[in-house]
C-alpha cells in the first residue's frame, strides 16, 4: 500500500504501512523551532483505538526502523514493537524517530573534541525535545499518554548520552532513559589513545543530574547497558570498551550514592519490572545496531 498525505497538527504527514498492528507517519522537515533547523520525523503508531498510549522517543531516528547512519544498518524498532505487542509482553507503545541533524554536537553536552568542531549543543536539543517536540505530539496525537512515568528517551552511544542528560534535565517530561552503550566517557577519556580522566562522579553530567539522582519522587527509571565483544575494530576495541568501563561505573554511583534500585541481568535473561536502574551486560554484543536491536526488546519489556 503507497503513502498518503494527512494534516497533522497543522503538518503533512505521510501515512504508510508498519508491521502488523501499527502504521507509520512520516514527517519531512518538521519543523517546530528546532534550534537545529527543520528533521525528518517518523512516528509509529498502533493502529487500533488505543487510548492512554506509552511514549518512546528514539535518538538517531534514521537507523530506528529502517537502514541508515554510518553503517547502514537497523534497529528494526518497528518490527520488535509488533512481535512484543502481539505476545502481550509490552503495552501499546507509540515510538517517535527523531532523524539527528549535526549528530556530534547535538547529542554530546561538552566540547569533547577540544575545539576541533563546534560540538556540545545537547541541552539545547533536550530542551527541544522536552518543551517543543513532546507537547506538540500529545497535541496531534491525543492517544498519547500524559504520564512522565510512560514516556522515555531512548538512543545508543552519543545517543545514548544524550537519553541520560535529557532524562535528568527534563525528568517531569521523561521517566525513563534508555542508555545503550552510552557515552558517558565524552569529555573526559581520549578515544585516539584511550588515556582516562578522573572518576565520573566529578564529570559534568553527573554533577548537573545529581539533584533529581538524589530526589527519589522525581528521578527518572534508567536502562544502562553494554557488550562485551572487542573484535571488529576501534568501535569494540576502543568505543565499547570505555562504554562498558563507564556504565559499570555509572551503575555503581546510582547504586551507592544515591541509593537507586538497580537490577542486573545478562542480554539473555527476563528483565525485571521494579528496578530503578537495570544494568544489561551482552557477553555477545558489540557497539553495532545489531546488538541494539536486540536489547530494546529487553528494555521495552522492562519499562512498558
Amino acid at each position: 500500500m503507497g503513502a498518503r498525505k494527512v494534516d497533522r497538527g497543522g503538518r503533512t504527514a505521510w501515512r504508510h504501512e508498519g508491521p502488523a498492528g501499527h502504521v507509520f507517519e512520516t514527517f519531512n522537515r518538521l519543523d517546530l523551532d528546532d534550534p537545529f533547523g527543520p528533521r525528518d520525523v517518523h512516528v509509529l503508531l498502533p493502529d487500533d483505538d488505543a487510548r492512554d498510549v506509552s511514549l518512546a522517543v528514539f535518538n538517531d531516528g534514521d537507523t530506528t526502523f529502517w537502514p541508515g547512519g554510518v553503517a547502514h544498518d537497523t534497529w528494526d524498532v518497528a518490527n520488535t514493537v509488533a512481535r512484543l505487542r502481539a505476545s502481550r509482553a509490552i503495552g501499546p507503545v507509540a515510538v517517535v524517530a527523531v532523524h539527528p541533524r549535526r549528530r556530534d554536537e547535538e547529542y554530546t553536552h561538552v566540547d569533547w573534541r577540544r575545539g576541533r568542531a563546534p560540538w556540545g549543543g545537547l541541552d539545547r536539543y533536550a530542551a527541544w525535545l522536552a518543551s517543543s517536540l513532546v507537547p506538540w505530539l500529545r497535541a496531534t496525537y491525543p492517544q498519547l499518554t500524559r504520564s512522565h512515568a510512560r514516556t522515555a528517551t531512548i538512543g545508543s552511544s552519543h545517543g545514548g548520552l544524550a537519553a541520560f542528560r535529557t532524562a535528568t534535565s527534563h525528568p517531569d517530561v521523561f521517566g525513563v532513559a534508555g542508555c545503550l552503550s552510552p557515552s558517558f566517557f565524552s569529555g573526559l577519556d581520549d578515544l585516539d589513545d584511550g588515556r582516562l580522566s578522573p572518576s565520573l562522579a566529578a564529570s559534568d553530567l553527573v554533577r548537573r543530574a545529581s539533584p533529581v539522582l538524589a530526589d527519589a519522587t522525581r528521578r527518572p527509571r534508567l536502562w544502562i547497558d553494554w557488550g562485551l565483544r572487542r573484535d571488529g575494530g576501534p568501535h569494540n576495541a576502543v568505543v565499547e570498551a570505555l562504554a562498558s568501563l563507564r556504565g559499570a561505573e555509572m551503575v555503581t554511583l546510582l547504586e551507592r550514592t544515591y541509593g537507586m534500585r538497580v537490577a542486573r541481568i545478562g542480554a539473555g535473561e527476563e528483565p525485571p519490572r521494579d528496578a530503578e536502574v537495570v544494568q544489561c551486560v551482552d557477553a555477545m554484543g558489540g557497539h553495532s545496531e545489531a546488538a541494539w536491536r536486540h536489547r530494546t526488546g529487553l528494555l521495552l519489556r522492562a519499562f512498558f
